[in-house]
């Protein structure tokens, strides 16, 4: 087991109008079609699916808290990384 909790205040609601506004943040790069780009801090992604979840280190919203100083994270990888700091 993890050391984590979902936030309860990144509702399922939430997640979808995340998800919608991550979608209006895609951009196809004029240089190379196959590259996604970030709308936000330009940053260029091969895949789809990569520029998604870059797409949550904009977001406000921390999914993820840490169970022992309750610090949020979009990411359980990020969360676990840091549980191993206490």
């Amino acid at each position: 087991g993890g050391h984590g909790v979902k936030n309860p205040l990144a509702t399922e609601a939430n997640a979808r109008q995340r998800e919608e506004e991550k979608n209006k943040q895609v951009l196809v790069s004029e240089d190379d079609p196959t590259k996604f780009v970030c709308r936000v801090c330009s940053k260029n992604f091969s895949l789809q699916r990569l520029l998604n979840r870059h797409m949550k280190c904009h977001s406000d919203v921390k999914r993820y808290l840490c169970t022992f100083c309750g610090k949020g994270f979009n990411d359980t990888f990020d969360l676990k990384r840091h549980t191993r700091t206490h």
